[in-house]
């Protein structure tokens, strides 16, 4: 972990906060854990927390905090995101291939073997078509499901179907293209304000330190240049 993995705010007033790593077969996935000691979360299943396209699990940095008083809660960086591996050259980024991961994670490190086991999920946006996917393939592991600004899988209407296809494989031709320099975080997060899912100057700069990583020595009196990690 480095130090722009969790802001200072963050760190500073969040309980039982830790970093996680979940390995699966093909890939690891990181995350955020609040497991605050001595809460009344025994009787509680524990919430895996999903987040949307282009964020990263201090999504749910705020609310977190207080859901972990009653659960133990894993905020997931999914793969491409946050601190999670990135997928091998040559593999892209299904929806299906979210779900999986989710799925392994559960089974192998949430649930274990315990039968009857079940975890409730919170999924935002691209999260909760992934846990609404999730139930559906799983609904004995899952209590509860909740879903902010998502409505699930959506599809195109059928004369869309094709030039949407032709637009995906045109795009995994031409690559994703060279991850970006910026002089500083402000600057990154000036850039996730905008784009196809803006954001607040707040939200912004609450996510943009767990997909970036230093890029230079620091010289002194020179702020460290950060490069964004999340390209794909």
């Amino acid at each position: 972990m480095h130090d722009l993995a969790i802001p200072p705010n963050i760190r500073g007033n969040s309980t039982g906060l830790r970093e996680a790593q979940w390995p699966l077969q093909h890939i690891t996935l990181a995350g955020l854990s609040w497991l605050v000691e001595g809460a009344s979360q025994t009787a509680n299943p524990s919430v895996i927390m999903l987040h949307g396209w282009l964020d990263n699990s201090l999504t749910f940095s705020k609310i977190a905090p207080e859901l972990a008083q009653i659960s133990p809660l894993h905020a997931v960086d999914m793969a491409g995101h946050g601190h999670s591996g990135h997928r091998p050259p040559g593999q892209s980024y299904q929806l299906m291939d979210y779900v999986a991961d989710i799925a392994e994670l559960i089974e192998k490190h949430i649930c274990g073997p315990e039968q009857g086991a079940k975890v409730d999920i919170v999924g935002h946006s691209l999260g909760g078509i992934v846990g609404s996917l999730y139930a559906a393939a799983f609904p004995e592991r899952v209590r509860k499901l909740v879903m902010i600004d998502s409505l699930g899988a959506l599809s195109r209407p059928i004369d869309d179907t094709i030039p949407q296809l032709r637009r995906s494989i045109n795009k995994r031709i031409a690559g994703s293209g060279r991850s970006a320099v910026y002089p500083d975080m402000a600057a990154a997060a000036k850039v996730r304000e905008g784009g196809i899912s803006p954001l607040s100057h707040e939200a912004a700069l609450a996510l943009i330190p767990r997909n970036l990583k230093p890029e230079a020595t620091v010289t002194a009196g020179v702020p460290t240049p950060v490069c964004d990690t999340h390209h794909h």
